[in-house]
């Protein structure tokens, strides 16, 4: 009587055991398919001196997997689409594209919604354009 008592116990401590769920899957927000319609872009000069540049109104599309982001813009009627490999840490997003070493960008304020792609790149002339887009699904 004993050692079924012990042969229960351990059955039903294993079988509460084996029954624990599966840890969900983590997804991540940033991947997937996103479009903006207009951006929004102000010079920061040398001093720091922020001038409003203003706004456009121009399509941009992001197709975004794991490593790659895949852009394409749509100015006056033509498409051009370039793709590109980057990594991301928290805010910080590394695009790899020598052409434009000096440019920063980040994703801020990301929901699985919206994000807004923040981008500066340092002109010729030693001022900063940053240059906001807000995209959404």
């Amino acid at each position: 009587m004993k050692y079924l008592l012990l042969l229960l116990a351990s059955l039903s401590l294993i079988s509460l055991t084996s029954c624990k769920k599966d840890a969900p899957e983590v997804t991540d927000p940033f991947l997937g398919h996103w479009k903006s319609e207009a951006y929004t872009y102000q010079v920061v000069d040398a001093t720091g001196k922020v001038t409003p540049g203003g706004q456009s109104s121009q399509l941009e599309q992001l197709d975004i997997t794991a490593t790659t982001i895949t852009f394409t813009m749509t100015i006056s009627g033509q498409e051009y689409v370039s793709q590109m490999a980057y990594t991301r840490v928290g805010e910080v997003l590394t695009l790899d594209r020598a052409s434009q070493a000096d440019s920063k960008s980040y994703v801020r304020l990301l929901t699985p919604d919206s994000f807004t792609l923040e981008q500066s790149l340092l002109s010729p002339t030693g001022n900063t354009i940053v240059k906001s887009a807000p995209f959404h699904r």
